[in-house]
């Protein structure tokens, strides 16, 4: 027997074990994970109470759905998954009372950003963006899910390119192609709003 083949025996076990509801392979995993879990969720959420409790409902998550493991991940990757769909869910249900990230709204045309404000406070500059940023969610609401997932995890929840196709399960490149036509679409479908409009 190969090395490779002596390697790979245990966690092939591990999968046949999760895959059938053993509750020992469960907790093991969990003791692996518990850290990493926890610390990729604060990450996000910045409450460690709030953290906390996303964790044991990723937990909950996972064993309630042992069934559709495949192995054809880690099981270590197929947990964090649980975990950052569970912990993107949770800020979804708040999301529209979340900042929307400054590099969102400048790459729409004649967006207001961080830049012009610092030129001087302005009366109507706060009701301003808090408008554009209501339609912004909005139209991140109407992207197909693909896109508006990517955008909810750079975007939004400041995730950086790797973690996003980590969580999403796809390579780095296809990460930036569908934030790149997610933008597109957004000033698109926005530009009318955004795009500012003086007096001669």
């Amino acid at each position: 027997m190969t090395s490779l083949a002596l390697s790979s025996a245990p966690a092939a076990k591990q999968h046949e074990s999760l895959r059938n509801r053993d509750h020992a392979a469960f907790e093991a995993l969990v003791r692996q994970q518990r850290d990493r879990i926890f610390y990729a969720i604060l990450r996000m959420v910045t409450n460690r109470d709030e953290a906390e409790n996303l964790m044991q409902e990723t937990f909950y998550q996972a064993y309630r759905n042992l069934h559709t493991f495949k192995g054809t991940a880690k099981a270590s990757t197929w947990l964090y998954r649980i975990a950052m769909n569970v912990t993107v869910a949770h800020l979804r249900r708040a999301w529209r009372s979340r900042p929307v990230c400054t590099s969102v709204i400048e790459h729409l045309p004649g967006a207001v950003t961080t830049t012009a404000a610092q030129q001087g406070w302005q009366p109507d500059y706060s009701i301003e963006l808090d408008e554009r940023a209501k339609l912004l969610h909005a139209a991140i609401a109407q992207l197909p899910e693909k896109y508006r997932r990517v955008v909810e995890l750079r975007d939004l929840h400041n995730l950086s390119t790797t973690e996003t196709a980590q969580i999403l399960g796809i390579e780095v490149v296809n990460v930036r192609v569908r934030l790149h036509r997610a933008h597109k679409y957004l000033r698109e479908s926005l530009g009318q709003y955004f795009t500012n409009t003086t007096a001669d």
